[in-house]
């Protein structure tokens, strides 16, 4: 046997398993099932084929114009925390003086970030709670340094409406700080000079 297939060239194919087919006769398709008795189960709609498939669905929009599944914006929380931040930095930049624009920005966002911290915990939105949190914080801090800014400027007018030395130091210490923003523009004015020249 061995000698056989080594004499023939090589290996014969395998033979297909089961009855040849027959290929002179048309073949009917198989009929459909018959359908489900009616209110049971799954019914195809009537205009469906036996080969009926889903037609393709649309592509699906993009990320951007998808609605959030969070909700809706929370737009108190924003507002509320770009109060309270302004409010501090008004306070750093103009190193305390802003006292009564601070406060006035610092109220409004103390109470914006508590009806944005109110939307989420009411279920309308579940986004921004982080920055509505931040705001009431950051809004407490403002506040309170915008108080007490005030309280130390109070203070500072009274003493120099009432001390006399004290109220002579402090013009002194203007005009200085008038000589010597007047010096700096002067050499500023200078420097723009030589350079436009």
């Amino acid at each position: 046997m061995a000698a056989d297939s080594h004499g023939s060239g090589g290996f014969l194919p395998p033979e297909p398993s089961g009855p040849e087919p027959d290929l002179g006769r048309r073949r009917e398709p198989p009929a459909a099932p018959p359908p489900p008795p009616p209110g049971q189960g799954y019914e195809p709609p009537a205009h469906a084929q036996p080969g009926w498939q889903q037609p393709p669905q649309p592509p699906q929009a993009p990320a951007w114009n998808t609605p959030n599944p969070a909700g809706p914006d929370n737009g108190p929380a924003v507002v509320g925390f770009s109060l309270s931040i302004s409010s501090l930095a008004l306070l750093a930049v103009t190193l305390t003086l802003s006292t009564v624009i601070s406060l006035g920005l610092a109220i409004p966002g103390m109470l914006q970030s508590r009806k944005g911290t109110q939307r989420v915990r009411e279920g309308v939105t579940s986004r921004n709670e982080g920055l509505a949190n931040a705001g009431w914080t950051l809004g407490i801090i403002a506040l309170v340094l915008s108080a007490l800014a005030t309280i130390f400027w109070i203070v500072i007018a009274i003493v120099v409406a009432t001390d006399d030395e004290a109220r002579r130091e402090f013009e002194d210490e203007l005009d200085r700080q008038r000589n010597s923003s007047m010096s700096a523009l002067l050499v500023v004015t200078r420097l723009v000079g030589y350079a436009l020249l």
